[in-house]
């Protein structure tokens, strides 16, 4: 379970997060919406522990991460969380199986044979046998996208982070992306936690979905049942109301 207590941080004397209080059940997928530069990304990078807050806790599993080292986020933390950047993050100098191998290569328990085997495993599960040998530009968006989501898996986390998993891609491709992160959660036993402007994706994939407004968690809702709430400020950005600022 994570726990997110009280978060703040601001940057250049402007508040971003002004205290976030927000829950992640172990197993669920949980949608977190919002205008753009709300906050949605810095929260994601907050728990993982990219950037530091100003104020407040977060707890993985009853561990306090926040005044974590380096050495200690890596050590306790990150490998059992891991991230999918928005545009897969891929390194563009390295084949798949190099960029899927980092996090593999500065584990000591896995040798090379393991380091391939996982590989290939990773791979298969987001649908793309065999393309170790080929380098980020030769594929296209949506296949970026999952071996970005192979590279996150390959350690076996048992969260993982979406930053706008489905941005940029058609939607037959986003609805892939989407059976993937659901068939993840179901096969690998992964908590997720996403954020998204795509409300139609939200609701069909979500446990839960919560709101992230001038720096805080303003609603939370079972997804099913995100059509029909009563909170005015939810409401307007669900329906694309412009008068949301």
């Amino acid at each position: 379970m994570v726990e997110v207590k009280n978060l703040k941080i601001g940057f250049n004397g402007k508040s971003i997060l002004d205290g976030v209080n927000l829950t992640v059940q172990d197993g669920e997928i949980l949608s977190i919406i919002g205008i753009s530069g709300t906050g949605k990304s810095v929260l994601l990078k907050n728990i993982i522990g990219l950037l530091k807050p100003d104020e407040g806790v977060i707890l993985v599993d009853g561990l306090e991460v926040t005044q974590m080292t380096e050495f200690e986020l890596n050590k306790y933390l990150r490998t059992k969380m891991n991230m999918v950047f928005q545009y897969g993050a891929l390194w563009d100098s390295m084949t798949v199986e190099d960029n899927i191998r980092l996090g593999l290569k500065y584990n000591k328990n896995f040798s090379k044979a393991d380091q391939e085997r996982i590989v290939k495993e990773s791979l298969s599960m987001v649908g793309l046998e065999g393309i170790e040998k080929k380098y980020p530009a030769e594929l296209s968006g949506g296949m970026n996208k999952r071996v970005g989501i192979a590279r996150a898996i390959a350690l076996q986390p048992k969260y993982l982070l979406y930053d706008e998993p489905t941005t940029g891609l058609d939607p037959v491709l986003s609805n892939t992306i989407n059976d993937l992160i659901v068939k993840l959660n179901k096969e690998l036993n992964i908590t997720s936690v996403l954020i998204s402007h795509d409300v139609e994706s939200i609701g069909k994939i979500s446990d839960r979905v919560a709101m992230l407004y001038h720096g805080k968690i303003v609603h939370i809702c079972n997804a099913k049942e995100m059509w029909q709430q009563d909170n005015e400020i939810f409401n307007k950005f669900i329906h694309g109301d412009k008068s949301l600022q």
